[in-house]
């Protein structure tokens, strides 16, 4: 992650302008790690080069970004805290070694969330 010299947002990691004011000046930033988590989901079909199920979440962290997180453990529930790190591809946060660490457990060891067969009907 980086800070904008300019506004001080807080970015991810690609090269190029700052998105909130187009400042060209960064600084790199280490996140503390420690978050909370938004919401989450697991991934019955990853892709091919991801060992199922896959589960993933969106994590608020404390220096005001959410990033997509790999979850390595049990799916938690939004609301629950969770340490977020950069394993030099993606984040990944939770209680295991990471998301391959998973990949014997069947279906109902773990709860899945968004699985339904009716089909989706928007919020009124």
């Amino acid at each position: 992650m980086r800070r904008c010299r300019s506004c001080r947002a807080v970015t991810g990691r690609r090269p190029g302008l700052c998105p909130r004011c187009g400042g060209k000046d960064h600084d790199p930033i280490e996140l503390d790690g420690r978050g909370t988590v938004i919401a989450a989901t697991e991934i019955a079909s990853p892709p091919a080069d991801v060992p199922g199920p896959d589960r993933i979440a969106l994590v608020s962290l404390p220096e005001s970004v959410a990033v997509v997180v790999a979850v390595a453990g049990p799916l938690p529930a939004a609301g629950d805290p969770i340490t977020v790190r950069w394993d030099g591809r993606r984040f990944v946060g939770g209680d295991g070694p990471g998301p391959a660490a998973d990949a014997g457990r069947g279906e109902g060891d773990v709860p899945v969330a968004g699985r339904s067969r009716r089909p989706f009907e928007p919020p009124r």
